[in-house]
C-alpha cells in the first residue's frame, strides 16, 4: 500500500525519499514553527504503553527438574503458559502479556524454591524513537547531524542566538577522523526491528544477523527465531496490541539505525558515521515490541557468546546498539547479557528513552556498564522528549521536530505503509536516533584502537564538545549531570592515521629505528616503546635487538602524553628477529583431576573483564568460567565451581552454576589480592558423559581505597587509606610537568587508623604532587596526582585549585 500523502518516488537513476509520518497533528505537517523565537514542543499521540510481561524468565540450579519448573511457573501464572528450556534457564512464556506487577509477584514465588537462583519478569520493550513528522525537504546538505553546513551568519542560528556557534554544528563531525579510518574491521550489531537487506545504502555494508523475536504471533514473519533478520514491517491493526491503541503503520525503525550507523558511502542517498563498519542486523522487535528473554539472549549471541539452540556468531560484534527500553529496574537477566558481551571484548551502546524525565526507570539505561545516550537538538540543548539523568554518558544529536520541520535525522527506510514496498529515506526523531550516532564513532574508535569495552567508554565521554552555556530553547539546557559529559564530537580525537613503521635488519646486535604516523588532530608527547612477544623491552626512536629477542615478535608502539588515544596508542606491525628463540622454563602444570573413564574429555578455562578493582570499589572483576570439549563444543551438563583462594588463606568454593557454555559470577568481590580457577565437576547428557576438569589460575589484585580532600584557601590535604595502612608511610614527589620530572618532597606516615594529613606550600604558578601508597602482598599499590595552582595579585594568592587524579598500579 503506497503512502498517500508523504510517498515519492523519483526516476530510476534518483533516490526514493518517505518521510514518514507517525502520531503528531496534522496541522504540525502543514505549518512550520516560527523560529524567530522558540515555539512549544508539538503534543505527540504515541500510544501509552503499560508495563507489561510475556511471563518470567527462570535461572536454575545444576539437577532441576523441567517438570517441576513447569508446574511452579503454570500455578504461578496461570494455565496459558509454555516452558522453553534455555540453558540453564526457562523461559515460562504467556503469549497474553500480563501486568509486571503481577508477573513481579509470581516471580517471587518462583524464586523461593530451592532450584531457583533467580526469576525475573519477561518484561515487554519497545523502541524509543520519538515520533517522527513528514517532510517535503530533499536529502542534500540535511545530514546535520553528521555535519552541520550551516554558519554562525545562518538566519536560524542567529535566531535560536547560540554563540559562538562551533565549526559543524552540534553534529558528531565523524568525517574528521574519516581520514584515519571509516570503521573497516569493526562490526557493529544493531539489535531492533531487523534491517531491510536490499536497501542499497545498506547492502554492502552487512553481514550476517539473526531473527531472535520467538513468538510467531509478534514476528510478523510467520514463524519465530531463525537466521532470517529481515525487517518484514512491524505495523498493526487498531487495539492489536496488549495494550489496544489505534493502528500504526510499520516504522522501518531499525533500517533507520542501521543507516546511521554506517550507511555506506556509495554518492547516493545518505552516508552513516562510519561508513566502512559493518552492520549486522539483529531482529528483537516485531509488533509491539519484544521481550526481556529474546533481547538479552541476542545481546549475548551479538558478542560472541553461545546461546543454546542458535548458531554460533561467525561476526561477533565490537560494538552492540540497543535503540530501544522500557521502564523497571535493570534485571538479573539483563545484568548478566550486558556483562557477558563486555566480557567478550562488546561495548554496549545505549538509548535513554522518550518520555522527558530522569531515565533512572529506564532500562537497559539504567543498567551497570552501558554506554548511555541522551539526545540534543541541532543547537546543542537536551532535545524536547529526553530522557536525563546520570545514567547519560555523552550525548549526541537525535533531532528535535519542535524546532522545525526538517529538523530531524535523515536515514534509510522502505516507503511501505506496512509491507515492504523499496528502499527510500526518512526522517525520525529521538534517542533511538542519538544512540547510533554514538556506535558510529565508536566503531571509528574501535577500528583503529585496542580499546576494551571501558576505556572505549572513557574514550567516548573524554570526545565530546561541551554544551552551550545558554540553552537554545531557554527551558531544556544540557548540563554534565543531566546528558553526560557533552556532545560527542570526532573532532576533539587526535588519531593515528596510519601505523608506525620499522626499518633495520632484525637481527640480535642489529640496531631497529621506527618512523611514527601522522594523527588527524594536535598531538603532544610522542613517545615509542619496543616490545617482544608482548614484553616491554626498551623506549625510544631506536632499539637494540639482544640475543634473548632471537625468534620473537617484535613490535613499536607510538604513544601520545594525552588524548583519547594515550592509553592504547598505534602499533607497527611486527617484524621476526632471526635465529632460534631461547627456552623458558617450563612451569609446573596445575594438577587436573583424573577423567573419568570412557568420558569426553573436557577444557575448563576462566576469564575476568578486570584483573585490577578497587577495595570495596563499585567496578567488579566479572569472572567468567567456560567449558568445551577438547573439540571445541560448549557443555551443558554438569556444575562449574568458581574457586578462590587469597593471599594467605587457602583454596575455597565461592560460587558454583549450571555448566551452559559460558557461566558468568559477575557477583563475585574480592577484597584482597586473589587468585582465582574453575572447576567443572563432571556430567552426563543423552549425547554424552564428560569428564572432570580444571582451568589454570587468574589472579585477581585489589587497590588499596584513597579517600582525598583539600582546601584551597590553607593547601591541607587530607584523607584516609584502607584497609590496614596505619602508621605506613606516603611518599609525595613534585615536579612542574604532568607526566615526568617527579622529585621527592617529603614523605608522611598515617594514623594508626590510616589517616594522613599534610600541608602544601604556596608556589606560584601549577604544580603537580604524586603521592604513592605502596603496594605489599595482600593490596596493590596506589600512585594519584595532586594539581595545585596559584596565581597571584600583588603578593596575594587569587585562586587555588587542589585536584585528584586517582590511578592505580
Amino acid at each position: 500500500m503506497k503512502k498517500s500523502l508523504h510517498a515519492i518516488a523519483l526516476s530510476a537513476s534518483g533516490a526514493v525519499v518517505a518521510s514518514l509520518l507517525a502520531g503528531l497533528p496534522a496541522a504540525s505537517a502543514e505549518r512550520q514553527p516560527d523560529l524567530s523565537k522558540p515555539s512549544e514542543p508539538s503534543a505527540r499521540t504515541a500510544p501509552e504503553r503499560p508495563a507489561l510481561a510475556a511471563g518470567l524468565i527462570v535461572k536454575y540450579r545444576g539437577g532441576a527438574s523441567a517438570s517441576a519448573l513447569r508446574a511452579a511457573a503454570g500455578s504461578a501464572l496461570g494455565d496459558d503458559v509454555s516452558v522453553r528450556a534455555l540453558g540453564d534457564r526457562v523461559r515460562a512464556y504467556r503469549s497474553d502479556p500480563v501486568p509486571v506487577a503481577e508477573a513481579a509477584e509470581a516471580a517471587a514465588r518462583v524464586a523461593e524454591r530451592a532450584d531457583v537462583v533467580w526469576a525475573a519478569p519477561n518484561h515487554v520493550r519497545w523502541a524509543t524513537d520519538a515520533w517522527p513528522t513528514p517532510v517535503p525537504d530533499p536529502m542534500a546538505a540535511q545530514l546535520r547531524n553528521v555535519w552541520d553546513t550551516r554558519g554562525a551568519d545562518d538566519a536560524r542560528v542567529r535566531a535560536i542566538g547560540v554563540n559562538p556557534w562551533p565549526a559543524g554544528g552540534y553534529g558528531t563531525k565523524a568525517p574528521a577522523l574519516w581520514r584515519a579510518t571509516k570503521g573497516q574491521g569493526v562490526v557493529v550489531a544493531v539489535l531492533d526491528t531487523g534491517v531491510r537487506l536490499n536497501h542499497p545504502d545498506l547492502a554492502p555494508n552487512l553481514v550476517s544477523g539473526y531473527d531472535f523475536v520467538s513468538d510467531a504471533g509478534y514476528s510478523n514473519d510467520g514463524d519465530g527465531t531463525d537466521a532470517n533478520p529481515d525487517d518484514p514491517g512491524d505495523w498493526t491493526p487498531a487495539e492489536f496490541c496488549p495494550w489496544g491503541g489505534p493502528a500504526q503503520d510499520s516504522s522501518w525503525h531499525g533500517t533507520h539505525v542501521a543507516g546511521t550507523v554506517a550507511a555506506a558511502s556509495n554518492t547516493q542517498g545518505v552516508v552513516g558515521m562510519a561508513p566502512g563498519a559493518k552492520i549486522q542486523p539483529v531482529r528483537v522487535l516485531g509488533r509491539c515490541g519484544g521481550t526481556d528473554a529474546d533481547i538479552t539472549a541476542a545481546v549475548k549471541w551479538a558478542a560472541g557468546v553461545t546461546v543454546p539452540g542458535t548458531p554460533a556468531n561467525p561476526t561477533p560484534a565490537k560494538v552492540i546498539n540497543l535503540s530501544l527500553g522500557g521502564s523497571g529496574t535493570c534485571t538479573a537477566a539483563w545484568n548478566e547479557a550486558i556483562q557477558s558481551a563486555k566480557g567478550r571484548g562488546a561495548a554496549v551502546v545505549v538509548a535513554l528513552g522518550n518520555e522527558g524525565v530522569n531515565a533512572v526507570d529506564s532500562v537497559p539505561a539504567n543498567c551497570n556498564g552501558v554506554i548511555g545516550v541522551a539526545s540534543t537538538s541541532d543547537y546543542g540543548d537536551r532535545a524536547m522528549y529526553s530522557n536525563y539523568g546520570s545514567q547519560a554518558d555523552v550525548a549526541a544529536p537525535g533531532g528535535d521536530m519542535a524546532w522545525e520541520g526538517s529538523n530531524g535525522v535523515l536515514s534509510t527506510v522502505d516507503i511501505g505503509s506496512t509491507s515492504p514496498e523499496g528502499p527510500g529515506y526518512g526522517w525520525m526523531q529521538g534517542t533511538s536516533m542519538a544512540t547510533p550516532a554514538v556506535s558510529g564513532v565508536a566503531a571509528l574508535l574501535a577500528s583503529v584502537g585496542r580499546f576494551t569495552p571501558d576505556q572505549l567508554e572513557a574514550a567516548l565521554r573524554a570526545a565530546v564538545a561541551p554544551f552551550p552555556s545558554a540553552s537554545a530553547s531557554g527551558f531544556l539546557a544540557c548540563t554534565t549531570s543531566t546528558c553526560g559529559t557533552g556532545v560527542v564530537d570526532a573532532t576533539k580525537v587526535p588519531a593515528p592515521t596510519g601505523i608506525p613503521t620499522i626499518s633495520g635488519t632484525p637481527a640480535p646486535g642489529q640496531t631497529l629505528r621506527v618512523t611514527g604516523t601522522s594523527w588527524t588532530g594536535p598531538s603532544s608527547g610522542k613517545s615509542f616503546t619496543w616490545f617482544a612477544n608482548g614484553r616491554s623491552v626498551g623506549t625510544g626512536a631506536t632499539y637494540v635487538v639482544t640475543s634473548a629477542d632471537a625468534g620473537m615478535q617484535v613490535v613499536a608502539r607510538e604513544s601520545v602524553a594525552s588524548g583519547v588515544f594515550a592509553p592504547v596508542g598505534a602499533d607497527s606491525a611486527p617484524v621476526r628477529v632471526s635465529g632460534t628463540p631461547v627456552p623458558t622454563p617450563t612451569p609446573t602444570p596445575t594438577p587436573t583431576p583424573t577423567p573419568t573413564p570412557g568420558s569426553l574429555q573436557t577444557v575448563t578455562t576462566v576469564e575476568a573483564l578486570r584483573t585490577l578493582v578497587q577495595y570495596r570499589g563499585s567496578y567488579k572483576p566479572y569472572l567468567e568460567a567456560s567449558v568445551t570439549t577438547t573439540s571445541g563444543d560448549s557443555v551443558y551438563a554438569g556444575q562449574v565451581a568458581l574457586q578462590a583462594k587469597p593471599v594467605g588463606g587457602g583454596w575455597r568454593t565461592v560460587r558454583t552454576a549450571a555448566a551452559s557454555g559460558y557461566v558468568s559470577f559477575y557477583d563475585v568481590m574480592p577484597q584482597k589480592n586473589t587468585q582465582y580457577r574453575a572447576v567443572y565437576e563432571g556430567g552426563s547428557d543423552s549425547a554424552a558423559t564428560y569428564a572432570t576438569s580444571q582451568s589454570g589460575t587468574l589472579s585477581v589484585r585489589v587497590a588499596r581505597k584513597v579517600t582525598f580532600k583539600g582546601n584551597d584557601r590553607t593547601f591541607v590535604i587530607n584523607g584516609k587509606v584502607t584497609p590496614k595502612y596505619g602508621k605506613k608511610k606516603i611518599v609525595i614527589k613534585v615536579s612542574k610537568r604532568q607526566k615526568a620530572g617527579f622529585k621527592k618532597f617529603r614523605t608522611i606516615r598515617t594514623t594508626k587508623a590510616g589517616k594522613y594529613r599534610t600541608k602544601l606550600p604556596k608556589r606560584r604558578g601549577t604544580w603537580y604532587y604524586r603521592m604513592i601508597v605502596r603496594g605489599d602482598k595482600s593490596y596493590a599499590g596506589v600512585v594519584f596526582t595532586i594539581t595545585a595552582r596559584v596565581t597571584f595579585r600583588g603578593s596575594l594568592p587569587s585562586s587555588l585549585g587542589v585536584r585528584s587524579t586517582g590511578t592505580t598500579r
